[in-house]
């Protein structure tokens, strides 16, 4: 060991600044990722000295720990050695002399050259400054910044220094090219990547037990310097039995933050008893801490971490209650959350004078002392705050804060006590990544074994005590990241290794991955559009839409840039787990289609029962298998093959459930996962029940409003329907598009339960083996299904028939159903209704369907633009399945080809015509229908039977109710969703012959598309006319507008394109806008294709008052009638009257917005009940 005058180093400590004198010699930065409490202040000094560095400038996010630094500088006892930090005249004299010299005191004294001195500085300090903040800084720390630092070390570098102006500091400051950098931190997680692996000093916990478990052999009677560095206990509780209601699930643990909720008017707990018997459970009940008599007496002083600065108050005021049932009544509570603390004294000082005269004290805090700084006499931590995805950075940061080594005596033990065991072995277990370099699982597990060596830890659970030996952790850790990773549909980062620390290599593969993805989502595109123009050969060519095409090109440009630029703000480990989450969300139902077998199971088996096919379906595009393997190492291959075993055991156990719970069950796995063709949704269990039970009826699993599942199914009877479908044992239903065999399921299980209920009594009587053999003949005989790829067949099949090989369902595979069903349809109709393609069916004559059901994929993205640039697909499939004619079809499918548009003309005209559409059920707000998915125009399902020759049954949910009326669907061109606006339309189409459509602008009213921008200038050309857009104003040349000349000199009335909600969709209180942008264009001033002109007028009299037309909530709820899609047309004015708007005008126009609403309603004999319905539907404007 070496010795500088009464300091004697560690060995590690002596190795730690040997390896940083070297390092920094051929590199500018090294981080030492050490332990709390290895000494980091002492040794980086050490380093300064011995590298006889002159300027050293510390740099914190913790400036309650410069004392610490000054502490350090006075041990070493280093001759011309000085320190300082910043003062202010409006310090106290005491407060001066405890910050040290001034900067400029130091640089004065640094004239002579043996002057040596360190500066303490706080990130707080310099991040406001001008130099790094221009927006909100203040001129200071110039002469800081500007200094000729020789050194600057980063004190807990995990903290401060990834923030923007964080960064900015530390660049501005490393600008001197000469100066050295040395990183501290007990928990750099969050940087390590930052770093080469040959710049890194390491030192743990299980370094430092393990030298002082090995000194007495290697040391021969030496004194051991590591006997005063205790040894940590974790005893976590499980306190489900006693609170139980502060448990959202089994894997989420105890909700400290509703358990301490505080009602901040009361200014007390809203569960105060429940606190108070937690209190009391501490220090009474056997198990626990206080109620131990030989633990309680190491408990003289502990640290409570707590939710917040309010629950901290608040439970000082319990503890301190001078009343015989607080056991804490004799012990100094110090609160040093929030203003708890006395403005005259730091918190370390007034938690150091408290225990100084008291012999036991408990100190409440919600982030103050938690990191940087050292309270010997702690001997515990209450871990009474955060979650089970609480950070092990900031966790172990904390309980640490009890092992400072306490020169007063010895203390061989301290705690740590947690009240959530998930969060506890959650916590062990990311400490255990962060501290090993390697994803080799036995060094994994090596580590793990010898940290519950050093680390006893114990779960306390009712009056047992139980420690986790590597094996029992590993149990408990892999099902609980399981289960959380199967409930939140493989999102979390526990599926993989440290990517905290991921090197250059695996940066630069990552960034490949994504490129990948991207660019392959566009060539695809591009291909499919290629081959559908192709093979259509449309008899008409189209028109050149030059303008338009480069438009899409420069959006999908911008909506790439903007992504990139949402991507680049990401940290390296948010960014992985963003691009890998892409990925592994795909893998849970990939694993329950294919995984039979979980002996040996590892991530290679599983991907070799994947074939090609499947794998680019079901794959982000551009994923190639060979891509994935080589990301594989950043898998935690224990987690992917635990949640993989948790799967197939579920589903396992669904087989052995009679026939209903078997059903229930396989929803509720599927329920968790997510279907990630981004053309396709994937309906929810309660949904399919919805739409199959309001059309084909049968056994329902939900009540009434679709929201509760049900102990006992019930029956749906539709009349005409149910009895030819559900309830016809010779009943043949195809599923036209199956993706998890849900539909199919539902159907299946409904002719089962009516063939097994055909006599009274005899369900209750089925033995296994009956139920299983009727099982197996409505599978076989009564069940057909088309799937687009063997994964989704195989998926299908494992939802109705689990893992029992001698049932055959009748599921055939289309790999390119998508491509057939617009290109191929009297090919595809004919496959379908093929018997030959079904594996049971004896039959040579054409397949006969007595019902076609589904929810078909919604579009095929053809364009460049990534989200809404498609083709619709789900009218196809109905035209396919009119064309096979069953006796009758319901599919569910987006709502806008009520108003047809993009593909969707001719289909609309056909469905509005069609009189065999005997029921469609209609949501405006598709979140009414699928809870977490937003459609565009809302969705609706329909029932087409080919008996039925009347009117349809619409009925419209909205807001929670449904209304019902039977309907001449093509009453006019366009399809009004709203049955309660029919009468309204009636009595304004009877007094109006024009309607304001008649005048209303097509898109680019000039044309100018929306991304052009004028390049003529107003100084040299005096007739060039101001270009409005969505951005600045430019102006172009009168020539150079092609549409509208008529106009330009004319009062114009503008409109956004885009309707103000997203297609229809409501505000939280149901209301809607629907215009969003509306503004008068003066004279010499024309629009880009971001607007549409509503009227030209020669005067500024008739166009003002068109804009007060267009603000009234009549015209707007009208409007309103017509849209399913995000952007506005002249058809959606089909129902506006129009008016005279000059001073003539049958209407007050100078009148307000509300009183001309309420001529407008005499006007057209608006009775009571549709003013209502207007006036709850549209908001003010």
């Amino acid at each position: 060991m070496i010795s500088t005058e009464s300091i004697v180093f560690r060995a590690e400590q002596e190795e730690a600044i040997d390896f940083t004198v070297t390092a920094l010699k051929r590199s500018r930065k090294v981080l030492w990722n050490a332990k709390m409490r290895f000494g980091k202040t002492l040794c980086a000094i050490e380093v300064a000295h011995r590298l006889g560095y002159r300027r050293t400038l510390v740099l914190t996010h913790r400036p309650a720990v410069r004392q610490e630094w000054f502490d350090s500088i006075e041990k070493l006892q280093l001759e011309g050695w000085k320190y300082g930090s910043r003062t202010t005249s409006a310090m106290s004299e005491d407060e001066r002399k405890r910050r040290g010299a001034s900067f400029a005191e130091l640089e004065d004294a640094a004239k002579d050259k043996d002057t040596h001195y360190v500066y303490f500085a706080s990130m707080q300090d310099l991040r406001s400054s001008k130099r790094v903040n221009q927006q909100k800084g203040i001129v200071k720390n110039d002469d800081v910044f500007s200094a000729k630092w020789d050194f600057l070390i980063v004190d807990e570098a995990h903290e401060g220094i990834t923030t923007r102006l964080g960064n900015d500091v530390i660049a501005e400051l490393q600008k001197r090219r000469s100066m050295r950098t040395l990183y501290l931190s007990g928990t750099p997680y969050s940087i390590r990547q930052n770093f080469d692996t040959a710049d890194v000093y390491n030192w743990d916990y299980c370094m430092e037990q393990r030298a002082k478990e090995q000194w007495d052999s290697s040391a021969a009677g030496a004194p051991n310097p590591y006997a005063n560095m205790a040894r940590m206990n974790i005893l976590t509780y499980n306190l489900r039995n006693t609170f139980a209601p502060y448990f959202l699930t089994d894997n989420e643990g105890f909700n400290f933050a509703e358990f301490f909720r505080v009602d901040e008017a009361q200014m007390c707990f809203v569960h105060e008893a429940d606190v108070r018997k937690f209190v009391s459970l501490l220090a009474t009940a056997p198990q626990y801490p206080f109620a131990n008599e030989a633990l309680s007496q190491s408990l003289c002083h502990t640290l409570w971490y707590m939710p917040g600065v309010n629950a901290a108050r608040c439970l000082a005021q319990i503890l301190t209650e001078q009343i015989l049932e607080n056991p804490f009544r004799g012990y100094k509570v110090i609160n040093v959350a929030g203003d708890g603390v006395s403005s005259q004294t730091s918190p370390l000082e007034e938690v150091k004078t408290a225990i100084s005269s008291n012999e036991r004290t408990i100190t409440l805090s919600c982030g103050r002392l938690t990191t940087g700084v050292s309270i010997p006499e702690w001997t515990a931590v209450f871990m009474l705050a955060g979650s089970a995805e609480t950070g092990c950075a900031h966790y172990f940061q904390t309980i640490f804060r009890c092992q400072s080594p306490y020169r007063e005596g010895m203390k061989a033990e301290c705690y740590t006590f947690d009240f959530s065991p998930v969060r506890t072995l959650t916590a062990i277990d990311q400490y255990i990544s962060n501290n090993i370099a390697t994803t080799d699982h036995e060094a994994r597990v090596q580590k793990l074994t010898e940290f519950l060596h050093y680390c006893p830890t114990i779960i306390v659970d009712g009056g047992k005590r139980n420690q986790i030996d590597t094996e029992t952790f590993i149990r408990y850790i892999n099902t609980s990241y399981s289960t959380s990773l199967i409930r939140n549909g493989f999102h979390g980062d526990c599926l993989y290794t440290d990517l905290n620390n991921l090197g250059k290599n695996d940066i630069r593969l990552l960034e490949e991955v994504a490129e990948a993805m991207a660019n392959a989502m566009l060539e695809e595109r591009r291909q499919r559009n290629n081959d559908i123009q192709a093979a259509k050969k449309p008899a008409k060519k189209a028109k050149s839409k030059a303008a338009e095409n480069a438009e899409k090109q420069n959006e999908a440009t911008a909506a790439q840039s903007r992504e990139a630029a949402a991507m680049a703000r990401l940290t390296p480990r948010q960014r992985a787990i963003a691009i890998l989450s892409q990925i592994s969300t795909r893998f849970p139902i990939m694993i329950y289609g294919t995984v039979d077998n979980i002996e040996g199971l590892t991530i290679d088996s599983f991907l070799r029962n994947i074939d090609a096919e499947s794998w680019r379906h079901f794959m982000p595009r551009g994923i190639t298998m060979q891509l994935f393997k080589r990301l594989k190492h950043l898998y935690r291959e224990d987690i992917f093959v635990a949640t993989a075993k948790a799967i197939v055991a579920r589903l396992r156990h669904a087989d052995t459930l009679a026939p209903d719970e078997r059903v229930a069950e396989i929803a509720n796995i599927l329920s968790d996962f997510s279907y990630t063709d981004r053309e396709t949704i994937l309906t929810p269990w309660n949904v399919v029940n919805r739409h199959l039970s309001d059309t084909l009826g049968g056994y329902c699993f939900f009540d009434d409003k679709f929201e509760k599942p049900l102990a006992q199914t019930r029956f749906v009877y539709n009349e005409g329907v149910t009895n030819r479908t559900l309830m016809n044992p010779n009943a043949q239903i195809l599923d036209i598009c199956s993706k998890t065999g849900l539909y199919s399921l539902y159907v299946a299980y409904s002719l089962y339960k009516v063939r097994s209920s055909q006599s009274q009594g005899l369900f209750d009587m089925l033995s296994d083996q009956e139920s299983c053999s009727m099982w197996k003949e409505v599978v076989e005989h009564n069940v057909f299904a088309v799937c687009k790829t063997a994964m989704a067949a195989c998926i299908t099949r494992r939802t109705l028939v689990g893992f029992d090989s001698d049932v055959k369902p009748n599921i055939i595979t289309i790999p390119d159903l998508n491509s057939q069903v617009i290109v191929y349809k009297t090919k595809l109709a004919n496959t379908l209704s093929d018997p030959r393609n079904y594996p049971n069916t004896s039959t040579n004559q054409k397949m006969k369907f007595d019902a076609i059901i589904g929810n078909p994929p919604y579009q095929m993205n053809i364009g460049e633009k990534k989200d809404n640039y498609g083709i619709p697909l789900y009218n196809q499939f109905v035209d396919i399945a009119r064309q096979i004619r069953p006796q009758f079809i319901t599919m569910i499918t987006p709502s806008r080809w009520f108003t047809g548009g993009r593909g969707l003309d001719q289909f609309r005209q056909s469905m509005l015509g069609d009189t065999h559409i005997r029921a469609i059920f209609d949501y405006v707000d598709s979140k009414d229908c699928f809870p977490t998915v937003d459609i565009s125009g809302g969705v609706s399902y329909f029932l087409w039977d080919a008996k039925h020759k009347t009117n349809c049954q619409f009925t419209n949910h909205f807001g929670g109710n449904a209304n019902t009326l039977p309907r001449k669907l093509d009453e006019f061109n366009i399809f009004v969703r709203n049955n309660g606006a029919l009468s309204l339309i009636h009595k304004v189409k009877a007094m109006s012959k024009t309607m304001l459509n008649a005048q209303i602008s097509p898109q680019t009213p000039f044309g100018f598309v929306s991304t052009y921008r004028g390049t003529a200038q107003p100084e040299t050309n005096p007739t060039c006319v101001m270009l409005k857009s969505s951005g600045d104003a430019s102006y172009v040349l009168r020539e150079d507008i092609k549409k509208n000349q008529q106009w330009v000199d004319l009062y114009k009335v503008i409109f956004s394109k885009a309707t103000c909600e997203h297609a229809g969709t409501p505000d939280r209180n149901g209301q809607y806008r629907v215009l969003s942008a509306l503004a008068l264009l003066q004279p010499q001033c024309v629009c880009t294709q971001s607007y549409l002109v509503a009227g030209a007028y020669a005067t500024a009299e008739e166009a003002e008052n068109l804009l007060t037309y267009l603000k009234t909530k009549f015209v707007r709820y009208l409007i309103l009638q017509t849209i399913t899609s995000q952007d506005l047309s002249p058809e959606k004015f089909m129902f506006v009257p129009l008016q005279n708007f000059t001073s003539k005008s049958d209407i007050n126009w100078s009148a307000t917005v509300e009183e001309i609403d309420k001529q407008l309603y005499e006007k057209y004999g608006v009775d009571e009940a549709e003013r209502s319905l207007i006036e709850n539907t549209i908001k003010e404007m």
